[in-house]
């Protein structure tokens, strides 16, 4: 797999990326703008988002401009993962119920919870916890509308997905399904409930 070689220093015409469905270029003057951009037309045109956008993003950049990156082996699953990246990928997903779509009922969300809590993949993301707690809680408050389980102290973030557990466990599974590849869904463990 291609990845960018030097993420700071600006290929000659600018950062760009083709968004697929749309066959929109879409451009910007560094990486993480243009991230950010990708991130707004697919928000905007309802394209899924998946935890590694980062990634296709990049993919996306070689396939534009092919002097810029060289070749790396890229993993099914994250290595790292961080609070920022687990809050920044839930409140994507939260956006469809921020916009009206439903939320499961408390009897569904307490038995995803008590299945996210007994998975070795329900782990702590990499970054301050103290430091974030308030995001984290505005995060969930906003997506679940103040919803709690009684699992809610022992629910991290799903190492697949990338997702705050706590907020997950209120998604309509279709919306989950849509911004999870289908390798990363074959990936997830028998007992997951989003398989």
């Amino acid at each position: 797999m291609l990845r960018v070689r030097e993420k700071q220093t600006t290929p000659h015409g600018g950062w760009r990326y083709k968004q697929r469905e749309s066959g929109k270029l879409i451009t910007a003057t560094s990486l993480p703008n243009l991230v950010a951009a990708v991130r707004e037309h697919r928000i905007a045109n309802d394209y899924p988002i998946q935890m590694d956008m980062e990634v296709e993003v990049e993919e996306g950049v070689c396939k534009e401009v092919p002097e810029a990156c060289h070749d790396k082996p890229r993993d099914l699953i994250p290595q790292r993962l961080t609070i920022a990246n687990v809050v920044a990928f839930t409140m994507t997903l939260g956006e469809s119920i921020l916009k009206g779509n439903p939320r499961v009922e408390q009897d569904e969300a307490d038995r995803r919870a008590v299945l996210c809590v007994g998975c070795p993949a329900n782990v702590q993301a990499e970054g301050c916890g103290g430091c974030n707690s308030a995001r984290l809680d505005d995060v969930i408050g906003k997506i679940t509308r103040t919803g709690k389980t009684k699992y809610d102290n022992k629910l991290e973030s799903c190492k697949y997905c990338g997702c705050l557990n706590r907020a997950q466990v209120w998604f309509p599974l279709e919306i989950l399904q849509n911004h999870i590849k289908p390798e990363i869904r074959e990936a997830l463990p028998a007992h997951c409930w989003k398989k």
